[in-house]
C-alpha cells in the first residue's frame, strides 16, 4: 500500500524519472560448461525449431523499443565483438550460436544501434587465493595431495556441489527440451527459480565455527562480480530515457535485479510483460 499520497517514494526522495531496464536471464546457448551448474542435454539452437522460436523472442523483446542492450562480455572484448556487429550490420557475418548474437546482435540492429554494450566483469580480486586453497586442502584432505591450483579448484567446486543443484538441472534440462525458448526463459526468470538457483551459491557458505572463508570468497567473488557489473551498467546509462536491455546468465539475475531494484537511476520492467 502507498503511504505517501498518491506519490511514490522514489518522487518524495527526488527521483522523478528512472532509466528502464528489461533483464533477460538465460542459460548459455554454446554450452561453455564454465558455470556452476551446466546443463547436461544439449539443445541445437540453429536448428529450424530453434531459430524460429528466437526469431520470435527477439521480435518480442523489440517491442521493449531498447536504446542499448548490454551483454555478457568482457570489457577488453569490446572492440572485437563491436566489430563482428557491424560485420552482422553489413551482412557480411553469420551469426554464431552464442545467446549474445543471436538475441543480443539480433535486436540491436532490427532498433538500428550503432554498437552493443560490453558489461561483464570477473570478481574476486581482493579474496586471498592461499587462503581459498588452504580452506580446499583441508575439506579435501588426502585427495588434495598433489593437486595443482586449478585441479584444486574444480575438485572444491565439486565438493560444495548439492545434490539438488544436480536435480535442479535435470529440471531445467527437462524443460528446456518440452518447451519454446520464450517458455523457458519465462521458467527460467520466475522469481521461484531464481531463488532456488541462488540457494546454490548460498550452500557453499557452510564453513567450521570460526572459520569465514566460504563467506568471504561468495562476497569477494561471487557478489563482487555483479556488484562491479552493476557499475558497467550504471556507466552506460547516459539519461533517465534509456531503456537498457540486458542479456545474461541467468544465475546473475536475483543480484543484477536486486540492484536494478534498489538503484535511483533504474526501474526493473517485468519480462513478463514481454515475453508472456
Amino acid at each position: 500500500m502507498n503511504q505517501h499520497s498518491g506519490s511514490s517514494l522514489w518522487e518524495l526522495v527526488g527521483i522523478s524519472e528512472r532509466a528502464k531496464v528489461l533483464l533477460v536471464g538465460t542459460f548459455h546457448f554454446a554450452y561453455y560448461n564454465k558455470d556452476a551448474f551446466n546443463p547436461e542435454k544439449r539443445e541445437d539452437m540453429l536448428s529450424e525449431r530453434r531459430q524460429a522460436e528466437i526469431a520470435d523472442v527477439v521480435q518480442r523483446l523489440i517491442e521493449f523499443r531498447p536504446t542499448k542492450v548490454a551483454l555478457e562480455i568482457r570489457a577488453e572484448d569490446d572492440s572485437e565483438v563491436n566489430e563482428e556487429y557491424q560485420a552482422y550490420r553489413a551482412g557480411n557475418l553469420e551469426l554464431k550460436v552464442d545467446e549474445y548474437q543471436q538475441l543480443g546482435f539480433r535486436v540491436a540492429a532490427a532498433m538500428g544501434h550503432d554498437r552493443v554494450y560490453t558489461i561483464d566483469e570477473w570478481g574476486g580480486l581482493y579474496f586471498p587465493r592461499s587462503q581459498l586453497f588452504e580452506y580446499a586442502r583441508k575439506r579435501l584432505e588426502e585427495k588434495a595431495e598433489g593437486m595443482s591450483e586449478t585441479d584444486l579448484w574444480y575438485a572444491l567446486h565439486e565438493s560444495l556441489l548439492p545434490e539438488m543443484g544436480k536435480r535442479l538441472t535435470t529440471l531445467s534440462d527437462e524443460h528446456r527440451a518440452d518447451h519454446t525458448l520464450r517458455e523457458h526463459l519465462l521458467y527460467l526468470n520466475s522469481d521461484e527459480r531464481l531463488a532456488v538457483s541462488h540457494g546454490m551459491y548460498l550452500t557453499w557458505i557452510d564453513s567450521p565455527r570460526g572459520d569465514f572463508t566460504m563467506p568471504d570468497f561468495i562476497t569477494g567473488w561471487w557478489f563482487n562480480r555483479n556488484l562491479r557489473i552493476f557499475a558497467n551498467l550504471k556507466r552506460i546509462t547516459e539519461s533517465p530515457k534509456d531503456r537498457i536491455l540486458v542479456i545474461y546468465g541467468a544465475g546473475h539475475i536475483p543480484i543484477l535485479k536486486h540492484t536494478i531494484q534498489c538503484s535511483p537511476k533504474h526501474e526493473l520492467v517485468d519480462l513478463r510483460t514481454y515475453l508472456e
